[in-house]
């Protein structure tokens, strides 16, 4: 769950999918399926962290 909400925090602060992928250490694909379900949810940010 912590590489989820770096990702997803790395991502509103406007990190492009390539460097977020170097420096979680994980896959590109990951990177975009999780920040694509992410959009989907509808969710701010901050509503994501608050979900725990």
């Amino acid at each position: 769950m912590n590489k989820l909400r770096q990702i997803i925090r790395l991502y509103c602060q406007g990190t492009g999918t390539k460097t977020i992928h170097g420096m979680v250490g994980t896959s590109r694909t990951t990177v975009k399926k999780y920040v694509h379900v992410w959009h989907r949810l509808g969710i701010t940010h901050d509503e994501f962290n608050e979900k725990r």
